[in-house]
């Protein structure tokens, strides 16, 4: 069963948190931010770079983590604000995470985009009260895209033939060198070979 939409706990002030958005609809706006840790990492090969080979062959990098502690008054810092807003916003990431949402994190640092909640730590006792504290994890999905070309059929025959194989196996993928699909071998036909040998 589909959940609905996530309510947004949002007040009017002058200074604010962690603001966490949503489809360009902030959320949760965290009535402080105890601490961020922003970690970028990239991989580096261990293999020689060759002269004038780009150095970005080398480099890789890997997704941003931001670790963030925030915090969330139970009664509101407005007028006429709401109440249990510190367990409106725990179901908020809650949701976030079962949910298998991307956010998008407006830091005292940067925006950071795609982003998934990896880990949810919340603690409550004689220290913290009524107000959530939530420490969060959040990694970085890296958004991708897939191009599907057509490989020219003299270039799968001359990997056939540089492989030792005598029949090109996906001849009916490929098109031929006018663009053209490449001629179907039905499989009576290709019986009809293999009975006759040739």
């Amino acid at each position: 069963m589909a959940a609905g939409p996530i309510v947004p706990i949002l007040e009017a002030r002058a200074t604010q948190g962690l603001t966490i958005i949503n489809d360009g609809l902030a959320i949760l706006v965290a009535d402080a931010t105890v601490q961020e840790k922003h970690s970028t990492q990239v991989n580096i090969t261990d293999f020689p770079r060759e002269d004038l080979s780009p150095a970005s062959d080398h480099i890789q990098p890997l997704p941003a983590v931001v670790s963030t502690e925030i915090i969330v008054s139970k009664t509101s810092l407005v007028a006429q604000g709401g109440i249990n807003r510190d367990r409106d916003a725990y179901e908020v990431l809650r949701r976030i995470q079962t949910a298998r949402l991307t956010v998008t994190l407006n830091s005292s640092l940067r925006v950071w985009e795609n982003m998934g909640l990896q880990t949810l730590d919340v603690v409550r006792d004689s220290q913290t009260g009524q107000k959530l504290l939530a420490s969060c994890t959040w990694k970085q999905v890296t958004p991708v895209s897939t191009v599907q070309t057509d490989i020219p059929a003299n270039i799968i025959r001359s990997s056939a033939r540089a492989s030792g194989k005598t029949e090109d196996p996906t001849a009916d993928q490929v098109k031929d060198d006018n663009g053209s699909p490449a001629r179907k071998r039905t499989l009576a036909k290709r019986l009809k070979v293999l009975a006759v040998g040739e």
